[in-house]
């Protein structure tokens, strides 16, 4: 895939959704600890770990592909998506092979590792700066109790012995101290002490119902906005006044009525609290990853609080739930979070003005009612094997690459979900393999016929295994043919240096090519072996055609093709 595609993966229990070029930065080789959601054997999504990720430069054909549903994707001629077989069941099509019509795998349901958000003090969850307070009932009690303990602080921090006085009759007064003498002393908290930032209003620290502030992240990101140190929400009046009440409960602070329509909250912490301690975002808004892992109770009062804010028309003839969002980013995790009730979701984008506004729409339902979310079954007309839900193909557009491209390695399964809205993406050699695909014996080949020299990253001792093709297909269709069901690894385990597949179509091609050395990128594996004890002893099968074969066929397509190429103007 392109590196602006978006993909779905963990680092250890936490979700990251980004596109595959922050990814693959972000992972900075360490695969360890890198999963993804992908399909297994039975079509249903599962979180599997990674074995590889690639990055490569390739000048070659790309295809952005888009569904009826609004799914979207761009990958290269050679990457491949699935589309369904006689049986059903997913088969991988390269991109170039794919048509519009077609129909392709998307995610009908898409499990996650779940963290419900529990009660918080909201001092654990910003950056705390020296103006910040705390108001307490014992603040009084706390000063008797600490008085000489606090005086040697503040002298420590140079504080003028003359100001004791005042600065201790301040807390008194104002019933407040400030955070970073509450943390020296390690005085304890409980639910209700309030903070504040200096002169502006004090809130709750402790958010208890969890339930009631989802549905304010909710309505935030339908209605809110943050400007300077306040929130600011518009919606109807009947919704607003629900807001207010909410609003009090949670943080026992009163809301400004602005103009008809619109209501603020002045609180820099709060601004704090939302743009930057839950991620929200606060130049442009977002739905923080965080919120994709929650349980379904808890992303139904999130859920709830949006479609309030949303101010969309109930449809009364059919039971369809609607989002609208000015942001294609908050869009795209909104359909991610209803694959999570098993909701296909279309997503379409309307054209306002000067602005873009993307509708997201889950037809077909029997109810919606966002309460009753978890149970509501949804009937559309597109066939479905297990988790996979299959997509038609509403238009191809083809487009030159000349940039890197990216891809995963999931051992067993080799599918995870990227594109636009999300997509099933799949990751041998042979006779159609494509010369700049930047794999190794493809970039060996070329380079021979063409009197380049061979690069070799590192010294060449990594070792790779190569399945040819013919091998291969023969290797699938057993596995079609029987009733086996779980994962087996088709490939070839003859274990060959980098170095050695070199020297091997060195000496093949053009004896006097020149063998080139550069730095060994970070991620590349040290080792690739397929175990095939499963596919022996499940499919009678093993690979047939030696390496020098397959490697000789290989070469004379290659030739062949590359003698008909057009000179380069």
């Amino acid at each position: 895939m392109t590196g602006d595609q978006k993909v779905l993966y963990y680092i250890g229990e936490k979700l990251y959704y980004e596109s595959f070029a922050e990814c693959y930065d972000r992972i900075n080789g360490d695969i360890s600890n890198v999963s993804v959601p992908c399909f297994d054997e039975n079509s249903k999504t599962v979180i599997k770990p990674i074995s590889a990720i690639w990055k490569h430069h390739v000048k070659k054909k790309g295809y952005q592909i888009k569904t009826f549903w609004g799914k979207q994707i761009k990958i290269t001629e050679d990457h491949s998506l699935f589309t369904r077989d006689n049986n059903d069941r997913p088969q991988a099509v390269f991109g170039n092979e794919l048509k519009v019509g077609d129909e392709i795998g998307v995610p009908g349901y898409i499990s996650f590792l779940e963290q419900p958000l529990q009660q918080f003090y909201i001092t654990d969850k910003i950056y705390l700066q020296e103006e910040i307070s705390v108001e307490s009932e014992e603040t009084i009690s706390y000063i008797e109790k600490y008085g000489d303990k606090i005086r040697e602080y503040l002298l420590a921090r140079g504080v003028n012995p003359e100001q004791l006085y005042s600065i201790l009759k301040n807390y008194e007064e104002k019933n407040q101290i400030p955070w970073h003498l509450w943390e020296y002393l390690e005085l304890p908290l409980s639910k209700k002490e309030k903070i504040c930032y200096l002169s502006s209003k004090v809130i709750k620290n402790w958010i208890g119902n969890i339930e009631e502030f989802l549905w304010l992240l909710g309505f935030y990101v339908a209605q809110g906005s943050l400007i300077d140190n306040e929130l600011l929400f518009k919606g109807e009046a009947e919704k607003l006044a629900k807001l207010i009440e909410v609003v009090e409960r949670i943080f026992d602070c009163e809301c400004e009525i602005k103009v008809e329509g619109s209501i603020s909250i002045k609180s820099k912490i709060l601004v704090d609290l939302i743009a930057e301690g839950l991620n929200f975002g606060k130049i442009e808004k977002n739905i923080p990853n965080w919120i994709l892992q929650l349980p379904q109770t808890q992303l139904i009062s999130f859920l709830q609080g949006l479609n309030e804010g949303n101010n969309v028309v109930e449809d009364r003839l059919n039971f369809n739930i609607e989002f609208k969002s000015d942001s294609q980013a908050i869009a795209e995790k909104l359909v991610l979070i209803l694959a999570k009730f098993g909701l296909v979701a279309s997503v379409s984008e309307i054209e306002v003005k000067d602005d873009k506004v993307y509708r997201i729409i889950v037809e077909g339902l029997e109810d919606n009612n966002i309460e009753n979310l978890s149970n509501i079954q949804q009937k559309i007309s597109a066939k479905s094997t297990g988790d996979i839900v299959w997509a038609k193909i509403e238009s191809i557009e083809e487009f030159e690459i000349d940039d890197y491209v990216y891809d995963f390695s999931v051992p067993n399964y080799e599918n995870f979900i990227g594109g636009s809205y999300g997509i099933f993406a799949h990751n041998t050699y042979g006779p159609r393999m494509l010369e700049n695909d930047g794999r190794v014996v493809s970039n060996f080949i070329a380079q021979a016929l063409k009197g380049i020299p061979l690069t070799v990253y590192g010294d060449g001792s990594q070792t790779r295994s190569f399945c040819y093709v013919s091998d291969l297909v023969e290797g699938f269709i057993r596995l079609m043919n029987q009733d086996f069901i779980g994962p087996v690894n088709i490939g070839n385990p003859g274990e060959y240096t980098i170095l050695e597949l070199a020297h091997t179509i060195q000496h093949m091609v053009n004896p006097d090519a020149e063998i080139t050395y550069k730095p060994l990128p970070q991620d590349d594996p040290k080792q690739r072996q397929p175990d095939i004890t499963r596919a022996k002893k499940y499919l009678g099968w093993e690979p047939t055609v030696p390496l020098q074969e397959g490697l000789k066929l290989t070469i004379e397509d290659f030739r062949e093709r590359l003698k008909n190429e057009p000179p380069n103007s």
